[in-house]
């Protein structure tokens, strides 16, 4: 029972606090409340059980576990009787007692308030198991056996249990806005607010309107008055994407706010205040940025406090196969087919792959090959281009045979968009096409997935 915590709550009448003593032991705290200090000392303690102490007889001993349950209706309730009272056991559990135990021994209170706090501990595992599992809840983006991958959970774990700000570096596919959603969702702000803001293709005065808020006529457009991501997310979390693309004003103004939780909207003289933690995302090395110059020093030093780096696919070699299977087992419960499993071709073809789009590509790949195949194996021809080509020199380890055309161009798409860091107006240059060709080749050669906060490929024309 070490670091559990029970509040003992006794009648109106008062009590000698023999039975905190009785259940005074070493890793258990014992708090002693009235029923009208229950409510408030249940909401600040948070406790694993709660021990009443039974005094009154028949309808007022109901009355009393029944206003404990409404107060902490997760919480098992012990109910602490005289021996006589003990036989009307079923009433009290039928007024929502986890159990009823003689108040005179102490052995038998010992032993029920550790089973309590025992199936309080199991209630709470299976209840975040359940949301874990629940439709729709990816649990892809942490999932991994290697050390670096369990590096990455406990540091996810660490950031949940604060509010201070962090930034989440990882390549294109990695899980940033992911595991940001998900520090949000395992700590206190959770029932709060969650305003993702992207840095992309937004113009600076926009964007720190998008930030900060404005008031009418502030700037051109600006028709009227707009509270601001900064304001909407207090009490929660402000999510900033792709906070490299911030420009060095806004930088400044953001770590600010930050440190002082103060800020001001463009074209408004009056200071706001907001408690809203900042995490912010990036492809980017952000101690690099900082160095060279492009990214404030006064930024990046609020931040780095709370930096998680992603690891890339391809250097967590040994979760890809492990993480094929997961996916391909959700794909098939989501199609309603048996599930399929890859052969060992296909599964060499998985591991020799660089992933350049990371987890957010083997998804799409796993995908395909699921919709793909008949029966319940998984073969090369059923994985996309980009993986049956190979990795970078998987090709020239076939000298057999020549690549097909789409198989070449698979690689090379695949290979500008790592060189480009998932940047794909850098890629589309760097192939000599433009944006909209090369979203075309990506959702054709299954190179990238969606993952929320990325840009949603879903409009981009399938042919040519």
């Amino acid at each position: 029972m070490s670091g559990r915590s029970v509040v003992v709550v006794v009648t109106v009448e008062g009590s000698s606090g023999a039975l905190a003593r009785v259940l005074t032991e070493p890793g258990l705290t014992v708090h002693l409340a009235t029923l009208a200090e229950a409510e408030q000392a249940l909401a600040a303690l948070a406790p694993d059980v709660v021990v009443a102490e039974l005094t009154g007889q028949g309808r007022e001993a109901t009355a009393l576990l029944h206003a404990l349950a409404e107060r902490a209706p997760d919480v098992p309730l012990v109910a602490a009787s005289a021996g006589a009272q003990a036989g009307a056991a079923q009433e009290l559990l039928r007024a929502g007692a986890f159990a009823v135990v003689d108040r005179e021994d102490a052995v038998a209170l010992r032993c029920m308030v550790a089973r309590a706090v025992e199936h309080h501990g199991l209630r709470r595992e299976a209840a975040r198991l359940r949301r874990e599992l629940a439709p729709g809840r990816d649990r892809v983006p942490l999932l991994g056996r290697t050390a670096v991958m369990l590096a990455v959970k406990q540091q996810v774990d660490d950031l949940a249990a604060k509010s201070s700000p962090a930034i989440i570096m990882g390549g294109p596919g990695t899980g940033k806005s992911w595991v940001a959603r998900e520090i949000h969702e395992r700590g206190s702000r959770a029932s709060r607010p969650l305003v993702v803001i992207s840095c992309v293709n937004l113009h600076e005065t926009l964007l720190e309107s998008q930030i900060f808020g404005h008031r009418r006529g502030s700037f051109a457009g600006a028709t009227h008055d707009h509270d601001g991501a900064a304001r909407l997310a207090a009490g929660g979390t402000l999510v900033i994407e792709r906070i490299e693309l911030l420009a060095g004003r806004l930088q400044t103004r953001l770590n600010e706010m930050v440190k002082h939780g103060r800020y001001t909207s463009l074209g408004a003289t009056q200071v706001f205040e907001t408690d809203a933690r900042v995490i912010a995302t990036t492809p980017r090395d952000i101690e690099s940025l900082a160095r060279a110059g492009r990214f404030r020093d006064d930024l990046h030093e609020t931040l780095r406090m709370g930096a998680i780096r992603l690891p890339a696919l391809r250097d967590r070699r040994d979760d890809v196969a492990f993480l094929a299977e997961v996916l391909a087992a959700e794909e098939s419960e989501r199609l309603g087919v048996a599930a399929r499993r890859f052969d060992a071709e296909a599964l060499a073809l998985l591991l020799k792959h660089s992933w350049p789009a990371n987890v957010r590509e083997l998804r799409e790949a796993v995908r395909q090959g699921v919709r793909r195949s008949m029966g319940d194996a998984i073969r090369p021809e059923h994985l996309p281009a980009a993986v049956r080509a190979g990795a970078r020199a998987g090709i020239a380890r076939e000298p057999d045979r020549l690549p097909t055309l789409a198989e070449a161009e698979a690689e090379l798409v695949g290979l500008a968009l790592e060189d480009a860091e998932g940047n794909k107006t850098l890629a589309a240059r760097r192939l000599g096409i433009d944006r909209k060709r090369l979203y075309r080749k990506i959702r054709r050669y299954g190179l990238l997935g969606n993952e929320p906060g990325e840009e949603d490929l879903d409009g981009a024309d399938d042919d040519g």
